[in-house]
């Protein structure tokens, strides 16, 4: 049973994030006798309004093994993280004068998809570099 469930599975597996903001507008149908999972959109759903959406800063992440601190892993083309200055190989020191240790990812994320102003100190080859978001 299991290796024909892999084998339906096979033809739309996706390498990849959908993301938060697709997933919220899909419905989710499982039918176990077939063996499917299936993904619509349902036919009375609204569109989502843009001003309600998170903000997308355009950051990807890394921990640094053996340290609280975080890693620019990539930074979108267009975004605002990459027009406020942020590089790939910074090093995130602190976000609103807190230190990134002292965040778990969780609140990390709630507060880089919130509306506010965000203050980020980076470490960029040692020296120290102020990036304002808003």
């Amino acid at each position: 049973m299991a290796s024909q469930y892999r084998a339906k599975l096979r033809h739309v597996v996706v390498a990849g994030n959908i993301g938060s903001g697709v997933i919220r507008e899909l419905l989710f149908s499982i039918d176990q006798q077939q063996n499917l999972l299936q993904f619509s959109r349902p036919a009375n759903r609204k569109p989502v309004d843009p001003a309600d959406a998170p903000r997308r800063v355009g950051l990807q992440f890394r921990n640094m093994q053996g340290t609280d601190s975080l890693t620019v892993a990539a930074v979108g083309p267009g975004s605002l993280a990459e027009k406020a200055g942020l590089q790939s190989g910074d090093v995130l020191v602190a976000v609103n004068e807190r230190a990134t240790g002292d965040y778990d990812m969780s609140e990390l994320g709630a507060i880089f998809r919130s509306n506010g102003t965000l203050m980020i100190a980076v470490d960029r080859d040692g020296e120290a570099v102020m990036v304002k978001i808003e």
